[in-house]
């Protein structure tokens, strides 16, 4: 299972001239609203995407995600992230550095995963032309299952979409939006039990 991030949101301008700017790969010069999509992808043509919105790489959100998601059997693929460095204890695992290579000699890559993130990034571009940080969970899980589904016919979508919707009971965080009812932030702040220390 392919484990990877990507950062979304929090634009920082930079200033005009060169002496005023600042190095913004810097965590005190960056914004507050940029937050980070960590995925796990099952590898395989039907495999499945997991998304969780946290507000930066830490070891504690990746071991809960994992922890929680993947069967303790299952292989995890990362790259050479320090927050993935805890998961030896947890699951099997190999890493490639990218560095030096995209794949490996005997096959260990990210390139699933890669590929999802590729598709966040052409709907940022081309579909949606921004996402808002807000509902950046929403946009995430949208293209999460866009992936999952892609070889499914648009039929099938249809029938799916419908019969999920009406089974489920209506949502306490979409009903009433335009009156004003506005769902809470779906970022991931923490387990206090996520690392055993």
């Amino acid at each position: 299972m392919p484990l990877a991030r990507q950062y979304a949101g929090g634009h920082v301008r930079p200033k005009n001239k060169a002496e005023d700017r600042v190095d913004r790969r810097m965590k005190a010069n960056r914004s507050p609203d940029r937050l980070c999509a960590l995925a796990i992808r099952q590898r395989g043509m039907f495999g499945r995407t997991f998304t969780r919105i946290i507000r930066e790489e830490d070891s504690d959100a990746v071991w809960a995600a994992v922890r929680d998601n993947v069967s303790r059997d299952a292989k995890v693929f990362a790259d050479e992230h320090a927050s993935y460095n805890d998961l030896i204890g947890l699951n099997r695992m190999a890493r490639v550095n990218h560095s030096k290579v995209y794949s490996s000699e005997n096959g260990i890559n990210t390139n699933f995963v890669e590929s999802f993130f590729s598709r966040i990034q052409r709907a940022y571009v081309g579909i949606h032309h921004r996402f808002s940080t807000k509902y950046l969970d929403r946009y995430v899980a949208d293209l999460a299952w866009r992936e999952d589904t892609r070889r499914t016919s648009n039929g099938w979508l249809t029938r799916s979409i419908l019969a999920q919707a009406l089974r489920r009971p209506t949502s306490r965080y979409i009903c009433g939006y335009w009156q004003g009812n506005k769902p809470p932030d779906l970022i991931w702040e923490g387990d206090p039990a996520a690392v055993p220390r």
